[in-house]
């Protein structure tokens, strides 16, 4: 009896730390890093990738405004073998003119059938060349879905919905936004540059994560905005870039299928 009243105290005792600490309670950190780790488990997923970037240039007291808009669907398979299969459709629109392709890989070569102007042109390229990188859509995500410091989050609070999600909200500091999301930073330059770059400067910086019930990302988007001044053939042009870019995952965890095209015979081999 004595023994049996020592056990039941010693668990009030931890039922009352716990309560008293939040011992179960999951940080924000610790909900996006599980989320990101449990993404890089999966063999197939399906996700819409969205990019806006509204340029605001001005030059000698002449300002001009341009949008462009990148939009992406993606569906990857056999990500875990040998034999991985990806595909999607990618259309981006700059000063009037919309590019669209239709992008296909195997474990060996990338296809792409390029239309602009209403003239499509289909090239072939290795999976391992330089050109192909360009078309690497598993890729696309990795450079801005990326994990965010601990230290961070430390203070954010983790809100969840009625269907079971939970989100975070965080505004980064650019010193930590321009450490952690360098890749999509390059991206956006070469984007928007063209010319030689100086006094880049980062703000508004705003992230959301969204990760669903059985604790997978659904959603990954953020805002930032970047200004610099790009210098062509001796002219200096102050540039103000407002980014938005989004990663919604249809699904995830649920097997995705990759149809091959019945047209990789009429692709012509480049590189």
């Amino acid at each position: 009896m004595k023994k049996f009243l020592s056990i039941a105290l010693a668990l009030m005792l931890l039922v009352s730390a716990c309560v008293l600490t939040s011992c179960d309670e999951m940080t924000a950190y610790e909900l996006v890093h599980s989320a990101l780790a449990k993404m890089e488990t999966l063999d197939s997923f399906e996700a819409d990738v969205k990019m806006s970037m509204k340029m605001s240039m001005d030059m000698e007291g002449l300002s001009q405004t341009m949008d462009i808009p990148l939009n992406m669907a993606i569906k990857a398979s056999g990500l875990k073998s040998e034999t991985p299969l990806t595909s999607g459709t990618m259309s981006m629109t700059m000063m009037g003119m919309e590019t669209k392709a239709d992008i296909y890989s195997d474990s060996k070569d990338v296809y792409v059938a390029t239309t602009v102007m209403n003239q499509t042109i289909k090239a072939k390229m290795a999976v391992d060349s330089a050109e192909a990188e360009e078309y690497d859509l598993t890729d696309t995500t990795s450079s801005f879905m990326v994990e965010i410091p601990e230290e961070s989050l430390k203070d954010v609070a983790i809100v969840e919905s009625e269907d079971g999600t939970k989100s975070i909200e965080v505004a980064l500091d650019p010193a930590v936004f321009a450490e952690n999301y360098s890749e999509l930073i390059e991206q956006v330059n070469d984007s928007s540059a063209g010319g030689e770059v100086d006094n880049i400067t980062l703000s508004n910086i705003k992230v959301k994560v969204v990760v669903s019930a059985d604790g997978y990302i659904a959603g990954y988007y953020l805002e930032f905005t970047m200004d610099m001044d790009v210098t062509t053939a001796g002219v200096s042009v102050a540039t103000s870039t407002v980014v938005s870019a989004s990663v919604e995952y249809k699904n995830p965890g649920t097997p995705v299928t990759v149809d091959v095209p019945t047209d990789l015979d009429s692709y012509k081999g480049i590189g």
